[in-house]
């Protein structure tokens, strides 16, 4: 994939590894979500194993990345469903893909990441009828402007915040996290609002597991 000018290699098998240790190291920062690939059978093996670990409280999904059809998924939505596990999904360009999981397994917990891209008003529209279904604001997608349109769109309670740090890193180790923090703090809405926003609407699906 090839990235503001570099190209980086994609590794289609996700490795949990890496934040299994993290979680380990600082127990006290850290949560986890277990990424899976549908497409890799001993992948899907692997969510159930690690959601046992201290610390993994979801399931991260990259049909875009991983370049496959939002159905194949199918199994891990039931599963998720089934205990009461959020996922956390970056859509692909699939038509309509961001009402498949929602129509078939309407108890599921699911966040479109960087508020629903490609999809944006589209997504935001259907969502609005899914009380199940949240977007973040993570990403260097976004801006202030979409971030408000979406919180305009859906309201406060459907909005999680997101930063995707380290992604967007200007350097090593030296992530700042203030900028899209403040497209939340500058919202034209309560203090109260934001907090749900900021936090309280993620704990809040934390506490329905």
């Amino acid at each position: 994939m090839k990235l503001y000018g570099n190209s980086y290699k994609i590794f289609t098998k996700p490795s949990n590894d890496i934040v299994a240790a993290a979680i380990d190291r600082f127990p006290d920062r850290f949560l986890g979500w277990v990424t899976v690939n549908p497409m890799i059978p001993e992948s899907v093996d692997e969510v159930e194993l690690y959601l046992t670990k201290p610390g993994f409280i979801g399931v991260k999904a990259h049909p875009f990345i991983h370049a496959y059809s939002i159905k194949a998924l199918s199994p891990v939505a039931a599963m998720c469903e089934s205990k009461g596990i959020p996922m956390i999904i970056h859509l692909s360009s699939e038509l309509d893909s961001y009402k498949y999981l929602p129509e078939n397994y309407p108890k599921l917990k699911l966040i479109y990441a960087h508020a629903g891209i490609p999809f944006w008003k589209k997504l935001w529209k259907y969502v609005r009828d899914q009380p199940n279904v949240f977007i973040d604001t993570s990403s260097d997608y976004l801006n202030p402007s979409i971030v408000k349109q979406a919180v305009d769109s859906l309201g406060y309670r459907k909005i999680l915040y997101g930063c995707d740090g380290p992604y967007g890193m200007k350097k090593f180790n030296k992530y700042d996290y203030s900028t899209k923090k403040n497209w939340i703090e500058t919202l034209q809405i309560s203090d109260n609002q934001k907090e749900f926003i900021l936090g309280k609407n993620f704990l809040g699906l934390l506490r329905i597991l």
